[in-house]
This record gives structure tokens, C-alpha cells and sequence, in this order.
């Protein structure tokens, strides 16, 4: 019994000194932590002015100004002019001539038909198959796109022709095989344009017999 409670004494006083080096030893490297960190501030150029410099400041972030959907944009379309090419010198203004017209269109790049096949040049890689050369009034063709028509015989070249149905002015630049004067009065005018003619009251004013199978647009028009 004696000797058991010697052995407890014993540890007891061997926890306790562990227990005091402990704290001896934590102390110590509580000092050593805090003499370092003063000496390496007291060392820096840059303090205090970097610790003011470095606070966490909130991050705004900045507006952003909704940016306008682009507009797609059209291909451009050659639109008809009725202005001539130059040189180009035009009869001089009589007094208007009224007559009743069959309106028809014709495009010379289309080849068959639209081009004298003279003036056709083939060729495979081109996307019509060829090239047409026709001039008129001695300017190439394309020179009158939009401006220009085929008339009959009746209608002198170099005459202007206004179509009332269409609100503007053709010269006349060009004649065809079947542009020509009918037993009915009426005349072919074939209009130098890459697309149909349309009139917003579509549905009036068309001719179908022999001579349009198809139907042709007819409209009052005058030289002048």
C-alpha cells in the first residue's frame, strides 16, 4: 500500500512538470511569433501605407448599356432609273402620242430568247451558261437596265415612252421579233428588266388571246 502510493506521488509530480514545460515552452514561442512579425513590419518601406492600400473594398459592378440589334441588311437590288446612259442623245419632245400597251419584260444574261444569238457567247462555267454581248444605241445592254425597252416598228428608236400604269419613262433602244404592231391597236412593249411586272391592282387590266396565252398587263402610254 505504501509503495503504491509513492508511485502516484511520483507521477503526480512528473504530470505536473511536464505540464510547467508546457507552458514554458508555449510562452516562448508566443514571443518569438510576436518579436518576428514587429521586426518584419518595422523592416517594411512599405507599412503602414500598404495595409491602408490593401483593405478589402467592395467590388461595384460596372453598368452595362444594352447594345441595339443590328438591323440585317438587304442585298441591294439594281432599281430602275430612267435615266440613260451617256452619250446619249434622245429625239426631241413631241407632242404625246397616245397609245394602248402590252407590257412584257426581257433580260439579255438570261440568254434563249432575251438575247440575239449573234451576241451569245457560250460558256459552261459562267452560271447563265454564256454571256450576251448585245449593245444598244452602241452601249452595252446592262447600260440600260431599267430604263431601256424594245418597241415595234412605230415607235421610232431613241423615243421616250411614258407607261401610265407604271408612272415613269422608257427609251426606246432595242427591237425584237415579236414586238410588234396587232390588228387590235395595241403594242408590244418589251421592258428591259431582271424581274416581273406588278402593279399593286394586279388583277385588272390583262389581255389573254393568241398573241398573250398567258395573259399580258396592258396599259395606256404615251410618246413624247
Amino acid at each position: 500500500m505504501k509503495q503504491t502510493n509513492k508511485m502516484l506521488t511520483m507521477f503526480t509530480d512528473v504530470t505536473g512538470i511536464q505540464t510547467q514545460a508546457a507552458l514554458v515552452l508555449a510562452c516562448i514561442f508566443t514571443f518569438m511569433a510576436s518579436a518576428g512579425a514587429t521586426y518584419i513590419l518595422a523592416t517594411d518601406p512599405c507599412w503602414p501605407a500598404c495595409a491602408q492600400a490593401s483593405e478589402v473594398r467592395p467590388i461595384v459592378a460596372p453598368s452595362r448599356t444594352p447594345t441595339a440589334t443590328p438591323t440585317p441588311t438587304k442585298e441591294p437590288r439594281r432599281q430602275p432609273t430612267s435615266k440613260p446612259p451617256t452619250p446619249f442623245t434622245a429625239l426631241a419632245s413631241v407632242t404625246p402620242r397616245p397609245m394602248l400597251v402590252r407590257l412584257s419584260w426581257y433580260w439579255p444574261a438570261l440568254g434563249g430568247t432575251n438575247c440575239y444569238p449573234t451576241n451569245w457567247i457560250t460558256d459552261l462555267e459562267h452560271p447563265y451558261g454564256g454571256v450576251c454581248r448585245t449593245k444598244l444605241l452602241g452601249q452595252p445592254w446592262s447600260d440600260w437596265a431599267g430604263a431601256g425597252a424594245a418597241c415595234p416598228p412605230s415607235v421610232a428608236l431613241r423615243s421616250r415612252i411614258y407607261v401610265e400604269r407604271l408612272k415613269k419613262s422608257f427609251y426606246c433602244v432595242d427591237r425584237g421579233g415579236a414586238i410588234e404592231d396587232l390588228p387590235d391597236g395595241t403594242k408590244f412593249i418589251d421592258l428591259l428588266q431582271d424581274w416581273p411586272i406588278t402593279f399593286p391592282d394586279w388583277d385588272k387590266g390583262i389581255i389573254v388571246d393568241a398573241y398573250c396565252p398567258r395573259g399580258c398587263y396592258v396599259s395606256e402610254a404615251y410618246v413624247h
